[in-house]
This record gives C-alpha cells, sequence and structure tokens, in this order.
C-alpha cells in the first residue's frame, strides 16, 4: 500500500508510491488509514442487523393484527446466512494479519 517498487519503475501504477518501507511516516499516514478501514470494517456490518432490532421492536409493540401467526413471524426475525458474512470477516482478518 502506497510502495514503491523500483523493479516496477513506471510499468504500472501499482507500486509508485513515496515509502520504500514500513517507516514512521508509512505508519502515521497510510497506517492511519487502514486501522481507520478495519474498524470500519468490523462494525459497519453489524449496524444493519442492530438497525432491524429495533425497527422489529416497533413493529412488535404497534403489533395490531388479530392472528398468531403473524406475531410468530415477528418474533422470529430475519434469516441468518453465514454466507454473507464471511468474505466481510475474512477481509478484516486478511488486512489484520498482514499488517499487524
Amino acid at each position: 500500500v502506497n510502495a514503491k517498487l523500483n523493479f516496477l519503475a513506471g510499468a504500472v501504477i501499482i507500486g509508485s508510491g513515496q515509502y520504500d518501507d514500513f517507516t514512521s511516516e508509512w505508519y502515521a499516514n497510510v497506517g492511519t488509514l487502514l486501522v481507520t478501514t478495519v474498524a470500519i470494517n468490523i462494525f459497519a456490518p453489524h449496524m444493519v442487523g442492530v438497525g432491524m432490532y429495533f425497527l422489529r421492536k416497533i413493529q412488535i409493540m404497534t403489533f395490531n393484527g388479530k392472528v398468531q401467526m403473524q406475531l410468530n413471524e415477528l418474533y422470529l426475525g430475519p434469516e441468518f446466512v453465514p454466507s454473507y458474512r464471511y468474505g466481510q470477516t475474512l477481509t478484516t482478518i486478511m488486512v489484520s494479519m498482514l499488517y499487524g
């Protein structure tokens, strides 16, 4: 990330950064952005679930149906699909292991 790779010397855009190694300047500039991005990636996927939880609670409190099956569906909640979360989790782990 933002590394200067002399052996590529203008061949590609990747590797044309200003840092030769992981120096204190790299950590001050690039490292801070990486930590911020990882922190956002840790908390952001859960915000949808938290929002849906409160929306579901409001729906339960304002429920005026007459059929027990409708009330049961409100208490069930959404289906949990692990494959949706694996990509986000693996990305966070990979970035943490690579730069940690």
